[in-house]
């Protein structure tokens, strides 16, 4: 298993409470159904997480099932994505 540095942790966990108030700001407004919230939704997060996310766009448009797994699954898609990308080494002096 990878060594987890406290800059990776810090940068997921950024990401997560960011990206995640994204998601949640989409989902509550959806929720309420103003006008064409629900449509918005979908398609906000849907490509807000491409690629992942895209796969919601196999449900039913614009239904909460779609929106939340939209959700779900860019959320997880970015909090990977920046965990893999602080785990670069610093590159080695030659000298």
């Amino acid at each position: 298993m990878p060594h987890l540095s406290p800059a990776m942790k810090r940068n997921a966990r950024a990401v997560a409470y960011v990206y995640g108030a994204w998601c949640l700001f989409w989902i509550v407004f959806a929720w309420f159904d103003y006008a064409e919230a629900r449509i918005s939704a979908h398609l906000i997060l849907g490509i807000s997480g491409i690629p992942s996310s895209l796969a919601s766009f196999y449900l039913r448009h614009a239904s909460m099932q779609a929106i939340v797994s939209a959700a779900v699954l860019g959320w997880v898609q970015w909090v990977l994505l920046v965990a893999w990308w602080s785990t670069d080494e610093p590159e080695e002096k030659e000298g």
